[in-house]
């Protein structure tokens, strides 16, 4: 049987490629996979493994699971989650979400449009509309920073999108609109990179839902930040070093960050 593996982030740089096909026996399990595969086609992928998590068919596993294959799964190896599809949408992928499609979630690979992210959220019942707008900051512990990529798993990340807008409806029922949206590709300094909006009747609902879902956000959705650095200028504007190599940053909110162990080892989500 065929299973296809797609790698982000740290793991694509590592293998040099987004996706590999391995054809394995009938009842292989994601952990033979794993080690009798991926492992074996990549070696250089064993130290990443430690603190990666494997994802099947788009879903988190349960701790500890190691289900069969099938013909035609998909894997996905997910190194740590930082703050986009194998490949960048040439156009912004969206969907309408949640009760009577009230809800919505966007991935970009343009700048967000948070004026007509304010209408989808905005409703004639709404006492407040609440938006956090998450953007690119131009340091980093000092370190000039010139610009961030994002890249993303798009289909498991819109998936877990929708279910941080319905899990913050079960947290807070009176909310009429929440509204997600994550840029992907470059975003200069200064642009948006995440925005998520909320309304309610009143302002302690959609308050307490955006603060909720941006952390719910890095914790499991897959989205990764590379940030690129610019040479420190000395005083009288001449550089004084080349900057430091881009890097993938890891957010300390992901969920199966510092996780030890292969593959399916974290929680489900």
């Amino acid at each position: 049987m065929r299973i296809t593996c797609f790698y982000f982030a740290a793991a694509k740089d590592v293998t040099g490629v987004n996706e590999s096909v391995f054809d394995v026996a009938d009842g292989t399990s994601l952990q033979t996979l794993l080690s009798d595969s991926i492992l074996s086609a990549f070696p250089a992928l064993t130290h990443l493994a430690t603190s990666s998590v494997l994802v099947l068919n788009l879903e988190y596993l349960d701790d500890g699971a190691d289900p069969v294959l099938h013909d035609g799964d998909e894997v996905g190896f997910i190194p740590p989650i930082s703050e986009t599809p194998p490949s960048v949408p040439a156009e912004p992928v969206e969907q309408a979400v949640g009760p009577d499609g009230a809800d919505l979630v966007l991935l970009s690979d343009g700048p967000l449009d948070i004026g007509a992210l304010y209408e989808r959220a905005l409703a004639s019942g709404a006492g407040a509309v609440s938006m956090f707008s998450g953007v690119t900051r131009d340091n980093f512990n000092g370190q000039p920073v010139e610009r961030l990529e994002y890249e993303a798993y798009g289909p498991m990340a819109m998936r877990e999108m929708a279910k941080i807008c319905a899990k913050a409806r079960e947290q807070w029922p009176d909310l009429l609109h929440v509204v997600i949206a994550h840029r992907i590709g470059t975003v200069p300094v200064s642009d948006a990179s995440v925005v998520i909006l909320a309304s309610s009747p009143h302002r302690a609902e959609s308050l307490a839902a955006v603060t909720w879902a941006i952390d719910a956000l890095k914790a499991s959705v897959p989205i990764w930040k590379k940030e690129f650095y610019a040479a420190a200028p000395a005083d009288d504007g001449v550089e004084i070093e080349p900057p430091p190599p881009s890097r993938w940053k890891a957010n300390s909110e992901c969920f199966f960050h510092g996780h030890h162990g292969h593959g399916a080892g974290a929680s489900k989500r």
